[in-house]
This record gives C-alpha cells, structure tokens and sequence, in this order.
C-alpha cells in the first residue's frame, strides 16, 4: 500500500511441524496486536495434499487475507530426476556429519580456532 507505515513481508515456510503454524499464529496475533506488518505473501514449498499440518498452515495464512503461492519442493526435485530425502536419510545428512566432523560438532567443540 503506498504511503503505508507497515512493513511488507514474504513468509517461506514448509508449514511441517507445529512450530512453523505456531510462529505464523503469532505473527498474525501480534499483527492484530499492533505490529506495523503485512505478510504480503506466504510461500509453502508443498502443494496442498501433500501433508495435513501444511493444508492447516495454508488454510490458516488464507483465512487470513495473506496470498499464498505453493510450489512442492519433491514434485520439483521429481521432476528433474533428483532424489527425493527423508528426514535422517543419508541425502538430508550429508552437510551436517561433514561439518560436524571437521569441526567437532557446532559451536566449535572441540574447535582450535579462536
């Protein structure tokens, strides 16, 4: 809106676990409360059907006035040949052990460098 005093956000989420619903909720609460935002979308890497806490997310965001743009992360990888990652899965781990590795873990444990 021109002239508004409100700062326009994108929100990104998968809208997996009751942590992504619960920070939107809040979001939403504090706007209601005052806070000078506008979620001017929200975008789900899931298609509806896809998994029910997301369908919640989505029927949430859109119940109240917020777009929402979806575009599935799996039927994206899917469709270029790629492997599909189950949490704990090899493919979702690789980065993580390799750092873990080099540096001990995070925050450095057991890390030289200061």
């Amino acid at each position: 809106m021109p002239g508004s005093d409100r700062l326009r956000i994108a929100w990104l989420t998968t809208g997996r676990g009751p942590g992504s619903f619960g920070a939107l909720d809040y979001l939403f609460g504090a706007i209601d409360r005052g806070l000078p935002v506008e979620v001017a979308v929200v975008f789900v890497n899931r298609e509806r059907g896809e998994a029910e806490p997301t369908d919640r997310l989505i029927a949430m965001a859109e119940g109240r006035g917020a777009p929402v743009e979806l575009l599935s992360s799996v039927a994206f990888r899917k469709a270029r040949g790629g492997k599909v990652g189950r949490p704990g899965s090899r493919c979702s781990r690789g980065g993580t052990s390799s750092m873990q590795r080099s540096r001990g873990g995070w925050g450095g444990t057991g890390s030289t460098s200061a």
